[in-house]
């Protein structure tokens, strides 16, 4: 593997005589695998052969490297440049982490120790907590962490390093844990932790370490979340919008995709970043959505969103292992990690197309597909279906944009005549 990547043999025996020599091969594969240039393979190889020779100045055996050892090795690399600037890279420690991991996984080098938590009961708590809200629940990755998050923090607020003892919640400490979370943070998030602690205190019951309903006595923190108008996108405003993306690149082409997505079926950030090969029915011209709660929903494809997936798919997505249908455009290829990247890519595109909205996630293009269905004569219920909304309440937040059709509500406003004042 090496010969094509280097033409010179002496390089070549000297990364295979170091104390990695032997795995490599093995490595360079699998960067190629990953789809790192030529430019950059020998980059990091040339990292690790500089790691071997630190490894046997340190006298320290391969299965002694690990995270901690990764800053001593990057000043000894400081020390060795001697004030040459090209010497140490900017991709140096991006080069040792997957060879941590590479390692780990061809079992070269240990597992790390896990970290002791800082208050045992607490962390177990969380643990179970946790799998009740996936397991009962249904709970995605992310709500999970969320919650376990919130109530992590209200635990070791309460008992610091003391263990955890359901008999000590009462209804006063909820409350002044809640009073002092509204005068830090703002309602929105307020709201969260209310909720969280409503639902980690009807575990609490369920699992009979509390008899009494504590979570009745949390209050409501108001939001009015429907007292403002959706905003959303114009036809002309879209039109900018997808236009300013550069379908003769592979990333124009991949967020063309992702954006069509989001305003033509209102997909979340989560849900278009989640979609998979596997959930297109090409004959069928079907999409299947998987949703908050594990719930899942059956779209149809329409014919410029198919033809958009069509041509990323042929000409722009990168060959690689994972089943993820947006991947990303550069080395390391592997599919997007966070809805806020989905939302990073709503925001870079509208500012290409010069559009400056109050909301710049992928929000707002979920509104936008909303208010479109609705001017176009669809009903509340079938645009709830569309956006896989529980609640039809949900969906009414969007009836206050067909100014049109509150018109014909509309009550005409009283007049007199003037004989007849008095």
């Amino acid at each position: 593997m090496l010969e094509q990547i280097y033409r010179s043999k002496p390089f070549i025996k000297k990364l295979r005589d170091g104390v990695l020599g032997q795995y490599v091969d093995l490595f360079a594969t699998f960067l190629i695998r990953q789809g790192y240039l030529q430019r950059t393979l020998r980059c990091r190889l040339a990292v690790i052969r500089n790691l071997g020779n630190w490894l046997d100045d340190q006298g320290l055996c391969l299965s002694e490297f690990n995270e901690q050892r990764v800053g001593k090795f990057i000043e000894y690399r400081v020390e060795r440049s001697g004030g040459r600037a090209n010497y140490i890279r900017r991709g140096d420690g991006k080069t040792l982490s997957p060879l941590i991991d590479w390692l780990r996984s061809m079992q070269v080098i240990p597992k790390p120790l896990p970290l002791l938590p800082e208050n045992k009961s607490i962390e177990d708590l969380i643990r179970d907590y946790a799998q009740y809200l996936n397991a009962e629940r249904g709970f995605t990755t992310a709500s999970v962490k969320r919650y376990s998050d919130v109530a992590r923090q209200f635990l070791i607020t309460q008992f610091k390093n003391d263990d955890f003892s359901p008999q000590k919640l009462n209804q006063n400490l909820v409350l002044t844990y809640i009073c002092r979370c509204r005068k830090r943070y703002s309602p929105k998030h307020t709201q969260l932790i209310s909720s969280v602690l409503r639902s980690f205190l009807i575990y609490q019951v369920v699992q009979g370490g509390i008899s009494t309903g504590l979570a009745t006595c949390i209050p409501s923190t108001p939001g009015w979340r429907a007292s403002h108008l959706p905003e959303f996108l114009s036809p002309s405003q879209v039109k900018r919008l997808l236009d300013s993306c550069d379908r003769c690149t592979p990333k124009g082409l991949r967020n063309y995709a992702i954006l069509l997505l989001l305003i033509r079926l209102g997909l979340r950030a989560s849900e278009a970043l989640n979609l998979s090969l596997d959930d297109i029915n090409w004959q069928q011209g079907e999409i299947e959505i998987h949703g908050k709660q594990r719930k899942r929903r059956l779209l149809p494809l329409p014919n410029d969103v198919g033809d958009a997936l069509v041509s990323y798919l042929q000409s722009a997505r990168p060959d690689c292992d994972s089943r993820q249908i947006f991947i990303r455009t550069r080395a390391p290829y592997r599919g997007l990690q966070n809805p806020s990247n989905i939302s990073s890519i709503v925001h870079r595109a509208l500012l290409a197309a010069g559009l400056d909205p109050q909301h710049h996630g992928a929000h707002l293009l979920r509104y936008t597909a909303a208010t479109t269905s609705l001017r176009n004569g669809a009903t509340l219920f079938e645009i709830g279906d569309l956006l896989g909304h529980s609640s039809v309440d949900t969906t009414a937040l969007y009836i206050k944009v067909d100014i049109e059709r509150l018109k014909q509500l509309s009550v005409p406003w009283p007049t007199t005549k003037a004989g007849d004042a008095r």
